[in-house]
């Protein structure tokens, strides 16, 4: 049996977390899209209708530093709660010795956003540096998203 290693990391926004929420995880596939594109150019439900169950697969713009293509699992969205957590099943960041990566968002207070990311380790794999990896590149791709949102304030759903 293998084990599980996690990163958190929490991180402040301007935008009010419930807004947040809204738009990142309930129109999450639009505003990547249009937040990251020259990182994601397609993002296709696959199984499901986005929600819990549901398969998504991402395909990256060509050069992109992120993945060739990732397909992920949504395991919960919670409005109430404010928590998506989905898994990594395919592509993406998964190596030999990795089974599958959850990463869980929950927005809370005001604007502040925490990430958790686990690393389901197979027996004998090793997760490396590419934790700490994850990490900086959700930080990078919730500053995009907060640049986007603030330019298109419309999309907050004031």
């Amino acid at each position: 049996m293998g084990k599980v290693v996690r990163y958190e990391e929490s991180f402040i926004t301007s935008i009010p977390s419930d807004k947040f929420f809204r738009a990142y995880v309930l129109d999450g596939d639009n505003l990547l899209l249009k937040s990251l594109p020259h990182e994601i150019s397609t993002i296709e439900i696959i199984r499901g209708d986005g929600g819990p169950g549901s398969i998504k697969l991402l395909t990256a713009t060509p050069g992109s530093k992120f993945f060739k293509t990732m397909k992920k699992r949504v395991e919960e969205v919670d409005g109430e709660k404010r928590v998506y957590r989905f898994s990594v099943i395919e592509g993406g960041d998964l190596e030999d010795g990795i089974e599958k990566i959850t990463n869980r968002l929950k927005m809370e207070g005001g604007s502040v956003v925490r990430a958790a990311t686990e690393y389901h380790i197979k027996e004998g794999g090793d997760v490396g540096d590419q934790g700490k990896k994850t990490v900086e590149r959700m930080k990078g791709i919730l500053k995009a998203v907060e640049k986007h949102l603030h330019a298109n304030p419309h999309l907050l759903y004031l």
